[in-house]
């Protein structure tokens, strides 16, 4: 199964994405707990071979309706200002800075990228994200990088596609191209990042 071409720090973004989106009043997620949503892996792999692909994982994650509230404009991309302008979700920068000072050290962003098992894919980043070279990414630093690498068509937008295939990719922890159950179940506790 070929997997999408999607940088794999998308992953992170997916994190961010899907676990701290809380909408404004006038926009309404598709379910008020979209982790009932995620608690059957059997209603995900539609064609029951024991696997999520793809397309069976962004069906369902799409049903899910998090990146249509993203959407302001309803133009089917998120562009930089819908995209902070979500200000209230903080997930894995207020996680990952222990010392809540603000700011993520190397050694705070370090230890975040261990917790989720890519130390090794995603170390290199941090540099070029800090835009300041004050040594500590930002929280506008860092959401700011992480647009940039979830763009992977570098048009300044972000599509469906985008967003659901850097969640795949993430989940798919042993880079096989398929979600097994134990894959599922992993990513799925990922969601719940405060």
């Amino acid at each position: 199964m070929r997997r999408l071409p999607i940088p794999l720090f998308a992953a992170l973004l997916a994190f961010l994405f899907i676990s701290a989106c809380n909408p404004d009043a006038d926009i309404q997620p598709a379910d008020d707990n979209m982790y009932a949503e995620t608690d059957d892996y059997d209603a995900w792999d539609t064609d029951r071979n024991g696997f999520l692909a793809t397309n069976e994982y962004g069906e369902a994650v799409n049903g899910l309706g998090y990146y249509n509230n993203w959407d302001a404009d309803r133009d089917g991309f998120l562009n930089t200002d819908e995209f902070n302008a979500r200000r209230d979700y903080t997930g894995f920068f207020d996680r990952w800075d222990t010392d809540a000072d603000s700011r993520l050290s190397q050694d705070e962003y370090n230890a975040g990228l261990n917790e989720v098992g890519l130390y090794n894919d995603w170390s290199s980043y941090y540099p070029t994200w800090d835009t300041d070279r004050d040594g500590y990414l930002l929280d506008r630093e860092f959401h700011d990088g992480l647009f940039r690498e979830w763009d992977a068509d570098q048009d300044n937008l972000l599509s469906s596609n985008e967003v659901y295939g850097g969640l795949y990719n993430t989940w798919d922890y042993n880079r096989d191209g398929m979600l097994d159950r134990t894959e599922y179940e992993r990513g799925r506790g990922y969601w719940n990042v405060d």
